[in-house]
């Protein structure tokens, strides 16, 4: 089994929740091999 570690951060906040920024996090992820097979943990804090 490999292990892939990476951080992705994109800005806070209700006006950067959009299809582009979807589309931009999908990208990176592709770009960097992550398939069906990995794990996202998701944090913020919400206000």
């Amino acid at each position: 089994m490999v292990s892939m570690q990476s951080f992705f951060s994109f800005p806070a906040g209700e006006k950067f929740k959009t299809r582009e920024m979807k589309a931009q996090v999908e990208d990176q992820l592709l770009s960097r091999s992550y398939g069906r097979d990995c794990c996202i943990i998701a944090m913020g804090a919400g206000r």
